[in-house]
């Protein structure tokens, strides 16, 4: 990003040498994208877990002695998106559910009802 090695150390807080290592091309962002490989997977399964219970809260439970969804959703189309937008989901809970997948039924149930609050 055009900063020099002194320059990142008095920013940062950090020993001169370790700051000469994070400016090398390409180890500066290594560190970051192996963190949110981590950690994205781990949020998206959270999110998704939320609207399940804002969904259970509501109402929608699934019948006992009705297995669990088998078709999940992961693969969204641009009206379906778009439609989830209107309903009150943020980009964020999309995302995840692209990332995780949601049961196909929880999906129309939040596509006809939308979330609250």
């Amino acid at each position: 990003m055009g900063f020099d090695a002194e320059h990142v150390a008095s920013l940062l807080g950090i020993s001169d040498r370790y700051a000469r290592r994070l400016v090398r091309p390409g180890d500066l962002a290594s560190p970051f994208l192996r963190a949110a490989y981590r950690w994205g997977p781990r949020e998206a399964r959270r999110l998704v877990a939320e609207l399940r219970g804002q969904l259970w809260a509501e109402g929608f439970h699934f019948h006992p002695g009705r297995p669990r969804p088998v078709f999940m959703v992961k693969e969204l189309t641009p009206e379906e998106t778009l439609a989830l937008g209107r309903a009150g989901l943020t980009p964020e809970q999309v995302l995840a559910i692209t990332m995780v997948g949601m049961g196909s039924d929880e999906m129309n149930e939040l596509l006809l009802r939308g979330v609250r609050g």
